[in-house]
């Protein structure tokens, strides 16, 4: 089949995906076609190679910089991965370049930007998108607008949006959605020094429990240790 013999990008990607998904091993050859950054970035990102997602990532991102997906992919690996959030920020920034109007890419956009705890209007940025397209994306939003809310000092306005984001990943079935919101409102607590950063760190350990994907905990195990027992009740 040509597909296999000389791949393109895509279907590289593909083959890469389903051999994940069906537990095989497709040969280095058909996954790493010559400029196959896409199926390497997938690749990569399966090992939580996280330096070599990135670098795969952006060499998909220049091979293809009007596109939506590597601009995602660049971004959520970068900030979530391997917390380059200036990397992230400019995969995010290079995307908005040619879709201006997507409200993933101004998500993530806005979330490397507070994490860098750089001085946004979230509401001004996001309102330059479109709104979310669907439910768990608008779940996605008000998770992003709880850690700008608790950058900004607003610790119970970053509750409220975190529980609803939270809530609505429960609600609608994504139940990583939902242990990787709840752990990132773990981190905010924690850093806030709140006395409810005891409660929402065990919600998060238990949402992740309940999910094989890998995200939320990965978030949760970066957490200082001394700082969570700090907010821990003592017995």
């Amino acid at each position: 089949m040509q597909a296999t013999i000389e791949p393109t990008e895509n279907a590289a990607a593909q083959i890469e995906f389903e051999s994940q998904r069906g537990g095989f091993t497709a040969p280095k050859a058909v996954l790493q076609p010559q400029g196959s950054f896409e199926a390497a970035a997938i690749e990569a990102r399966g090992r939580e190679d996280w330096n070599n997602a990135i670098e795969a990532g952006q060499s998909w991102q220049m091979d293809q910089p009007f596109a939506v997906e590597p601009a995602m992919f660049l971004s959520y690996v970068a900030a979530v991965g391997a917390e380059d959030y200036a990397a992230a920020e400019r995969a995010a920034r290079i995307g908005r370049v040619a879709n201006p109007k997507d409200p993933m890419l101004a998500n993530n956009l806005v979330f490397a930007l507070a994490n860098q705890d750089k001085k946004i209007d979230v509401d001004e940025l996001l309102s330059r998108s479109a709104p979310p397209r669907d439910s768990r994306e608008e779940a996605v939003h008000n998770a992003t607008r709880g850690l700008v809310a608790f950058r900004a000092g607003d610790v119970q306005q970053g509750r409220t949006y975190y529980s609803l984001a939270t809530k609505q990943s429960l609600d609608l079935n994504f139940p990583g959605q939902a242990a990787l919101a709840a752990s990132y409102w773990a981190r905010e607590e924690i850093r806030a020094r709140s006395e409810e950063a005891a409660e929402i760190w065990k919600l998060a350990r238990t949402l992740t429990e309940h999910t094989a994907e890998r995200d939320a905990e990965m978030i949760l195990s970066r957490l200082p240790k001394d700082s969570i027992r700090s907010s821990l009740p003592m017995y």
